[in-house]
């Protein structure tokens, strides 16, 4: 998908293809879960910026992907104290997302969450 600014369904669709990972509706919003954890969301605070994926990870690899790529990643106030990433689903490409999704899912599977 070079040059296609990425969806919310291009998350679910990759994201469902991940080990036990499973998507989920509730009256706000639809996430993918990992044994009733959110794996990955779209971000619906009002602090985050329009079409905002939020995708839980560890606080290290956090402060990695804002260090190394600040126009894809990014945390408001509201997101800081949580083991999270928000992510700007018009900056990230599929190869990126990919390897983020496994990263969020060995986190998820690590215990640590």
């Amino acid at each position: 998908m070079p040059g296609k600014k990425l969806t919310y369904n291009d998350v679910f669709t990759m994201g469902l293809k991940l080990p036990g990972v499973v998507k989920t509706t509730n009256k706000l919003s639809t996430a993918l879960k990992v044994r009733g954890k959110i794996l990955a969301c779209p971000a619906i605070n009002k602090s985050a910026e329009p079409d905002s994926l939020m995708v839980s990870i560890n606080r290290e690899k956090r402060e990695e992907l804002l260090f190394t790529l600040p126009e894809i990643f990014y945390v408001t106030p509201h997101h800081i104290g949580y083991a999270c990433v928000l992510v700007r689903l018009g900056k990230i490409t599929c190869k990126v997302l990919q390897y983020l999704l496994e990263t969020a899912l060995a986190y998820m599977n690590s215990g640590k969450k």
